[in-house]
Parts: structure tokens; sequence; C-alpha cells
């Protein structure tokens, strides 16, 4: 494994079973020794993308386009009612439109990665 981690695999997987979606190649990684609260935010974005990723991939819809939207109303997210797990507590797991249930997944998924976020700064952090 080289310094720049295996976070780029997914992304070219993803790539080559859908050339048509265009998909950007941004290399994201968990950095050893950054601080708790930067690896937890990081692992609550990367849960919420793979809870758009299961999603759209299942609707054989684009990971990039359109922006986020409700499935229900498709009403586009604004980007504060995008914060992963924060955002879902908030409004009490419904959309603002509509008050259609956001699936409990999304934020399990978050959650999940946040977790693993924070489990990795643990192993890594020093004060």
């Amino acid at each position: 494994v080289d310094q720049g981690g295996l976070d780029h695999g997914a992304w070219t997987a993803l790539r080559y079973l859908y050339p048509a979606a265009d998909i950007p190649i941004v290399p994201l990684a968990f950095v050893p020794g950054a601080p708790p609260e930067q690896q937890f935010a990081l692992g609550a974005a990367l849960g919420s993308f793979v809870a758009l990723a299961i999603d759209r991939l299942l609707l054989r819809e684009s990971l990039v386009r359109p922006p986020s939207h409700c499935a229900v109303c498709n009403k586009r997210i604004r980007p504060w009612d995008n914060v992963p797990i924060l955002s879902w507590l908030i409004l009490r797991g419904r959309c603002r439109f509509c008050k259609a249930f956001i699936p409990l997944h999304v934020v399990l998924l978050e959650v999940a990665g946040a977790i693993g976020g924070g489990v990795y700064a643990a192993q890594t952090f020093h004060y």
C-alpha cells in the first residue's frame, strides 16, 4: 500500500462500472494524527456518501447529478439540511418540505462512519 491509501480504489472501480457517470476521482483519507473531531466529521461525511451511493445505484441514478434531493417530492436539499447526523436529528428524520421520512439507514451509515473516524482518531491521535 502506498502512502496515498486505498480510498481512491473505490472511486476507480465506480468509474469503470459506470463510465457514463463521469465520476471524478477525489482522494479522501483519514490522516494519522489529525484531531478527533476532523476524523469524526470526515467519517460522517463518508458514511453519508455511502448512503447516497447505495440509494442512487439501486435506482440506477448518477452519483453526481442531480444534487441531493428528496426522493418523494424531488425538492433540492439545502446545504444546511445536508449536514450528516445533525440535520437528520434537527429535522426529526423528515424532509423539510413534504415531511416524508428520511430512511433510517441514512443516519445509521453516517453514525457508523463517524464512529469509524472516531475509532481511527483514538488509535492515531496523540495529545
